[in-house]
Formats: structure tokens, C-alpha cells, sequence
């Protein structure tokens, strides 16, 4: 009898501390603080875009001159550079016909760029993936205003294989892990994956120095040795990535300033115009990323309406915080801010507000709801004990 007494007692505490700590992680997993968004505005007129381009986006400084630049890859296999002629806090894109750009081979159409110093000489180097799904790297041995670029060469891992994905590939450069260097990893998405039938995410940690990239293949401990573990799924255990009749064609990772912190959050935007939110909580060097609410997030951005058709992209720029996107966003006017690209050639402008959004978004955690189940299990058994002597 005084081993079934303890017993229940023991179940009492186990649901009390697992309810506390269901509380604490609901707390600090789902409270999150936005940024606020201005409305946004049409400056279509400042980009002259045909339709039906397919477009991906690159948005950074690759001139030079601390604004952002813009760097536009077509279906037409071509690269398009729309300098930033404004002033600080005041951008204005123009197209540069006369700025030299590498030229994508004539064996692949359509073109998504990604951008950053590969090599350490402070200029930007431009990464394309192609509809070949293969990777291809040119390196600007020139100047950021006078640059000379090397031919498109295909770009290999750390083990000398070439990048071979199924379908298009997606890439997009950022300091994934945040070392102490802020060496640009490479994230890449692409079509579902013919092995197991879903999207996934790929992440290779640039393993190379200042000077020499190397993307290197995860590792992963085991008896005193590392063993291959390929690109990294950072999509394990946050979500299945199912191919549907709204998820269809190739899948771009872009990363976001979506939450105030020191993380960098996630976008995955597919060819047919379906996206969703994740924001990262864990640790900086290797985020854990959750699901953002659609509906609340694109009320808090201030988004228009029906912004789901094919090929949509949007780019967060103007930061210069390494721990949160890229060094290789400056500073535009001191705010983080958006552009949207529609497939009709249609380009939005989202400027941030001077002010905060908070939106507690907290949920009722399993663990949660573990310690209610045995907290009351345990206090009914004591209870009918009780009253059962009672009877007795």
C-alpha cells in the first residue's frame, strides 16, 4: 500500500515538472517579435521586366558602393544586373547593360544566382544553379567596379564529385553555421528527390579558409572517426516536404530577417508559387526551424493578397549583422526591407516601419499536455484511494 501511495505521489511531481516544462518551452519556442512592415509599393517601372521570366534573385552589394544591387537570372539562360542608383535609405534600381557579367553556358536555360566572396578578396564571386541540375561557380578576379570574371566552371565538393541534383537546381549562399571566420556555406534545394520521393533541403559547410572555398560533406562521429553523412537534411524532423498539387517543380531556400533575433529564418518558395515561413530558435551555429503561421505572417508583412502564383521571389535585404543573414547585405538605409518579384513582371517594394510587431504566438506543447495526462492520472487515483478508505 505505501509502494502504490509513492508511486501516485511520484506521478504527481513527474506531471508537475513535465507541465512546467511544456510551459516553458511553449514560452520561449513560440513567442515571437517581428519586425513591422510598411505598405508596400509597385516600382515595376523602375525593373521594365518581361513576363514569364521564371525569375530567381540575388540581392546584395556586388558593385561596391554600400547599397543593394539586384541580380536577376531568366529562363533564357541570362544573368541581368539592376544597379542601385539611389541614395542611403532611398533605393533606386536601374538596369547596367554595360556592366560586365559571366556568361552561363548556352546548355542550360534557366538561371537562379546566388552571390558572396568565395576567395576573400572583397569582391562578390556569383554561384548559378541550372535546370541541368548542376552547380557553376565564376570568380571575380577584376574589381568590384571593374570586375573580370572567370569562366563558369561546374563546381565540385570537398571530395572533388560534382554537384548533381535531381531536376533544378536552387543554390543560395549564408554563414549556415556562423564560425568564427563567416565563411559562406551553400544551401541547395531542388526537385523531389527520385530516392525518397520528397523535397529536401541539402547544406554543405564551407570546410576551406578566407581564401579558398570547399564545400565540404557533413561528418558525423563515430568510434574515434568521422564518417560521411552527406549534405545535411536540415528539414529532419521539422516537416515532411511532400510533393502535392499545390508543391510543385524545383524548391528555393531563402533565408529571411522574419523574427528579432541573432537567427536567421527561412523561406521555401516553389516553382508553382507555394511558400511557407519557418522561424529558427536553437543554437546560431545550428538552427532548428519551425512553421509560421501563412495567414498571420502575411498579415504582419502587410503582403497582398492572392501573392501565390508561379515563380514568385522575394528577397529580405539591408542588414550587415553577420550572426543574422550575410555579410554580404550592407546597409540600406539602416532597415531590413523587401522585394518581391511576380511572375508577370510585376515588382513590390516593402519597406520596414520605425516600429515592432509582437505576436504571441504560443501553442499548447505535447509535453504539455503529457504532464496534464499523468498530473491528473496521478490525483484521481489518489482521490479514489481516499475516498474508497473512506467506504471501508
Amino acid at each position: 500500500m505505501v509502494e502504490r501511495k509513492n508511486f501516485l505521489s511520484h506521478l504527481l511531481i513527474i506531471g508537475i515538472i513535465t507541465i512546467n516544462l511544456g510551459i516553458t518551452s511553449g514560452i520561449s519556442l513560440h513567442s515571437l517579435k517581428f519586425l513591422a512592415w510598411s505598405e508596400f509599393e509597385d516600382i515595376s517601372d523602375q525593373f521594365h521586366l518581361e513576363p514569364n521570366l521564371q525569375l530567381r534573385s540575388w540581392v546584395g552589394d556586388l558593385d561596391n558602393d554600400t547599397d543593394s544591387d539586384v541580380l536577376i537570372g531568366t529562363n533564357q539562360g541570362k544573368l541581368q544586373f539592376f544597379r542601385n542608383i539611389g541614395s542611403s535609405g532611398n533605393d533606386l534600381w536601374n538596369i547596367d547593360s554595360d556592366f560586365s557579367l559571366p556568361i552561363p553556358s548556352k546548355q542550360v536555360s534557366r538561371v537562379v544566382p546566388t552571390a558572396g566572396d568565395l576567395d576573400g578578396d572583397n569582391d562578390i564571386d556569383i554561384i548559378i544553379g541550372c535546370d541541368d541540375g548542376h552547380l557553376y561557380v565564376s570568380l571575380n578576379e577584376g574589381t568590384s567596379q571593374i570586375p573580370a570574371w572567370t569562366e563558369f566552371s561546374i563546381l565540385r565538393n570537398s571530395n572533388n564529385e560534382i554537384f548533381n541534383f535531381t531536376g533544378h537546381a536552387n543554390p543560395t549562399l549564408i554563414d549556415y553555421d556562423n564560425d568564427t571566420e563567416n565563411l559562406l556555406d551553400l544551401i541547395v534545394g531542388s526537385d523531389v528527390d527520385a530516392t525518397t520521393g520528397r523535397y529536401q533541403i541539402y547544406t554543405y559547410m564551407n570546410v576551406g579558409n578566407l581564401t579558398h572555398y570547399s564545400f565540404g560533406v557533413v561528418t558525423y562521429p563515430w568510434a574515434g572517426r568521422k564518417l560521411p553523412y552527406g549534405p545535411k537534411n536540415i528539414t529532419k524532423d521539422l516537416l515532411e516536404i511532400n510533393p502535392s498539387e499545390d508543391i510543385t517543380g524545383s524548391m528555393r531556400v531563402n533565408f529571411a530577417l522574419i523574427s528579432i533575433d541573432l537567427r536567421p529564418d527561412m523561406i521555401l518558395i516553389f516553382d508553382s508559387g507555394y511558400f511557407s515561413y519557418f522561424y529558427s530558435t536553437g543554437l546560431t551555429a545550428d538552427p532548428t526551424f519551425l512553421s509560421l503561421d501563412k495567414e498571420e505572417a502575411s498579415f504582419v508583412f502587410n503582403f497582398p493578397p492572392a501573392e501565390e502564383e508561379s515563380f514568385i521571389d522575394f528577397q529580405w535585404y539591408g542588414s550587415t549583422d553577420t550572426n543574422n543573414i550575410t555579410s554580404t547585405m550592407p546597409v540600406s538605409g539602416g532597415n531590413p526591407k523587401i522585394l518581391l518579384f511576380r511572375n508577370s513582371g510585376e515588382v513590390l517594394f516593402f519597406p520596414q516601419s520605425s516600429n515592432f510587431s509582437t505576436e504571441n504566438t504560443s501553442k499548447i506543447s505535447p509535453s504539455w499536455l503529457i504532464g496534464m495526462e499523468i498530473f491528473t492520472f496521478g490525483l484521481i487515483s489518489l482521490l479514489l484511494k481516499k475516498r474508497k478508505k473512506r467506504f471501508i
